[in-house]
């Protein structure tokens, strides 16, 4: 159970911090070995690009679980704590609706393509299910929020969209 709740909570920033930490290592390789041998790895900029490619669908979900997706908030600052939650709920319902039919095509770009990467070989589908992991996680991520809102209509309790008080209520 401990696993699942450390899964649950640092997925994504792991992953992400571990992408980052890729990129970086490859692109500094890549510039020592211009500069200073006057050779070049042929296959640092596509991985790079692969991993850039899998950080930004990855981060969809990411902001969804820390509650820092740009969001306006103005309008909500003026309803009332049952408007505001309504407000929630159905932004929740819609990223729910959206990014399930965006995994359902996901699935077809997945299993319907047959090239390869130019420099590396690899087949494109490594690259592709980055797309159906996110918008799967990010699935994943708008039920939680949704379950989330609705105890706090059962509670009457204030929805917080601040990740340091929402990681104290669970």
């Amino acid at each position: 159970m401990k696993v699942i709740k450390w899964l649950d909570k640092h997925f994504e920033g792991t992953l992400l911090s571990i992408s980052l930490v890729m990129m970086t290592v490859i692109l500094v390789a890549q510039i020592i070995m211009r500069y200073f041998f006057k050779s070049s790895l042929t296959w640092a900029e596509e991985l790079s690009c692969i991993l850039l490619v899998w950080s930004g669908f990855l981060s969809i979900s990411y902001t969804l679980r820390t509650n820092t997706a740009m969001r306006l908030t103005m309008l909500l600052s003026y309803l009332p704590r049952l408007g505001r939650n309504a407000v929630l709920l159905a932004a929740q319902i819609i990223m729910l609706v959206f990014f399930g039919c965006m995994s359902v095509a996901a699935v077809g770009l997945l299993f319907f393509t047959y090239q390869s990467t130019p420099a590396l070989g690899l087949p494109m589908e490594y690259l592709y299910v980055s797309v159906l992991l996110g918008f799967a996680l990010t699935v994943v991520r708008a039920a939680q929020n949704i379950v989330r809102i609705v105890r706090n209509f059962k509670t009457g309790d204030e929805m917080t969209w601040n990740p340091a008080e929402a990681e104290k209520g669970e």
